[in-house]
């Protein structure tokens, strides 16, 4: 993994690069989040400058993980942070898949917790298999496998259904529902007074 870490070459190089390049979320129920994505082409200047934008915008909003839906982009990318969300930025050690694949999963499950960028405020149990093997390209265009885990098969597990247009919606019952429509509508009324 430090190999496939060593080429995810995204540097945060201050604050100001944190506020001036990241990218708008997108919310429920914004219809782009039940959306399937497509593969990427061609791993470009374009490409990799969404993905620090993306990587940016995950940082800023204090998550583990962003995929492109998030940012309004269909394309097949999701990023993830785990070492971000214990240890904090000085410790960020992001995981960027292209084109991602999930080759093998356990017949074993667990219900856990989970959030989501784009349904703030709103937790749900989630069952979900306890051990994945995820086959991608990485920044670079390197092809790459790798093993997760527990809470970390849950995290890739769940920005890999972003990609297939699945989201934590279908989790949530109607007083949830309401409860996150809620929630977003102060964030955008927050944006709009920071924004002034």
């Amino acid at each position: 993994m430090n190999d496939i870490a060593s080429e995810n070459k995204i540097v945060l190089t201050s604050l100001q690069d944190l506020k001036e390049n990241s990218l708008p979320l997108r919310y429920y129920p914004d219809p782009i989040l039940n959306e399937m994505c497509e593969d990427v082409e061609e791993i470009n200047d374009e490409i990799r400058t969404l993905v620090k934008r993306m990587y940016l915008t995950m940082i800023k909003s204090n998550g583990i993980g962003i995929a492109a839906p998030q940012v309004g982009r269909l394309l097949n990318i999701f990023i993830t942070d785990t070492d971000f969300g214990r240890y904090g930025i000085k410790k960020s050690n992001p995981l960027i898949f292209i084109n991602p694949t999930i080759i093998n999963t356990s017949e074993e499950t667990a219900l856990r917790e989970e959030g989501c960028l784009s349904f703030p405020g709103v937790y749900s149990n989630v069952r979900r298999n306890t051990e994945i093997q995820i086959q991608a390209l990485n920044y670079e265009g390197n092809h790459f496998t790798l093993d997760f885990f527990d809470f970390e098969a849950a995290c890739h597990l769940h920005e890999y259904s972003h990609l297939q247009g699945k989201t934590i919606r279908e989790y949530l019952g109607v007083p949830e529902r309401s409860r996150v429509l809620n929630n977003i509508k102060k964030i955008q009324r927050e944006n709009k007074r920071n924004n002034k």
